[in-house]
C-alpha cells in the first residue's frame, strides 16, 4: 500500500512539472523586437527613418530571419507580420512598405503575391501593386 500511495506521489509531481512546462510553452511570447528600444538609436544621433538603405537592409534581414525562425514560416514571412516589427521601431507604413519595395528592386529580398487576397486575414495589410496584385509574404534571397 504504501509503494502504490508513493508512485501516486511521484506521478503528481510529474503531473505539477508538466503543467509548469505546459504553461510556459502556452505563454504570451514578447513581440519581436519589443526589448530594443527605438531611443538607443536616437542616442547615437540616428534615427530608423534616416539610416541608409544599407542600415535598412542589414536590419530587414536580421529581422526576417527572426520571424521566420520564431513563426516556422518556412521562409516565407507575412509582410505584415514583418510591417509590425518595423512600426514598433518608429517606422511609417508608407516608408517601411517603399524601403521594402527598394530592396525588392535591389535584389535583397523577393515579394511574393497571395493566390486569392480574399481568403487573407488582412489583406488591407498587404501592398497593392499595380499589376502584381496583393503582396503579400517576403522572402530573403
Amino acid at each position: 500500500m504504501a509503494s502504490v500511495s508513493k508512485k501516486v506521489d511521484d506521478l503528481g509531481e510529474q503531473l505539477n512539472a508538466l503543467k509548469e512546462l505546459l504553461e510556459r510553452a502556452l505563454a504570451p511570447k514578447p513581440t519581436l523586437l519589443a526589448h530594443e528600444s527605438f531611443e538607443d538609436d536616437e542616442a547615437d544621433g540616428e534615427t530608423r527613418d534616416s539610416l541608409d538603405d544599407e542600415g535598412f537592409d542589414a536590419d530587414l534581414l536580421r529581422v526576417l530571419a527572426e520571424l521566420d525562425r520564431r513563426g516556422r514560416h518556412d521562409g516565407l514571412v507575412p509582410i505584415p507580420e514583418l510591417r509590425r516589427a518595423f512600426l514598433v521601431r518608429g517606422w511609417s507604413r508608407r516608408t517601411f512598405d517603399d524601403r521594402l519595395l527598394q530592396a525588392e528592386r535591389d535584389f535583397i529580398v523577393d515579394l511574393k503575391t497571395a493566390d486569392d487576397p480574399k481568403r487573407l486575414a488582412e489583406p488591407e495589410l498587404s501592398i497593392k501593386e499595380q499589376g502584381r496584385g496583393h503582396l503579400q509574404y517576403v522572402v530573403a534571397r
